[in-house]
């Protein structure tokens, strides 16, 4: 490996522990919270370090939500299998949707129990299909087929923002409640499989008003 390759390397592995790490002390403390030089001081690096790597904390927290949403996007596009039913497509999703909180803790968190500021630049930035657009094409294939009943053909956003709602509270449940309560431990998985089934029992009738 020559100079140049191997500097860029270091470059490399340094800006993903900036980031890693930002991701970490923004998860735990708050957007508030983060600072620069406490990152640095984290990581034991200057903050002229980090600053070489990006301008200021907004260019920060720009490019950990780009690279997440890009990674969860990812996740579920590759999800979906073309030669699968339209309802076994949606299950896929759900199933990612699921390995990627229990694979990704920190990413998870941060997408989707943080606040946090979503720069113009962010959203600018995102997938060109991003989940949720993976989602409703989910639930609109789930409605053609017939999966889903005809009436909810006009409120897709209702269908797919419950959907999705019922599974970020099992996950968002499993992160958060406190170990001494003494409730019985249920898989995750689990209760993902049965939460589907249901919701996809009550979308085949039809949309309450129709």
């Amino acid at each position: 490996m020559g100079v140049k390759e191997r500097r860029d390397r270091e470059r490399a592995t340094t800006r993903q522990l900036i980031l890693d790490t930002a991701r970490t002390l923004l998860v735990q403390n708050g957007y508030d919270a983060l600072t620069m030089r406490g990152l640095a001081e984290r990581i034991e690096y200057s903050p002229t370090a980090i600053y070489a790597h990006f301008a200021d904390k907004e260019a920060l927290l720009t490019e950990l939500s780009v690279c997440d949403f890009q990674e969860f996007s990812a996740r579920m596009a590759h999800a979906v299998s073309p030669v699968a039913t339209p309802h076994d497509r949606l299950c896929f999703l759900g199933r990612a949707y699921i390995q990627f909180a229990e694979e990704h803790p920190s990413q998870y968190r941060h997408l989707f129990l943080t606040e946090r500021e979503v720069t113009a630049e962010a959203q600018a930035r995102k997938p060109s299909e991003d989940a949720y657009d993976i989602l409703l094409a989910g639930v609109d294939a789930c409605i053609r087929a017939g999966d889903i009943h005809p009436s909810w053909a006009g409120r897709p956003h209702h269908v797919a923002q419950t959907y999705w709602s019922s599974l970020h509270g099992i996950v968002a449940l499993h992160m958060t409640m406190p170990t001494k309560i003494g409730l019985p431990k249920v898989d995750t998985a689990e209760l993902a499989e049965t939460a589907m089934a249901m919701l996809m029992r009550g979308f085949a009738l039809p949309a309450p008003g129709s």
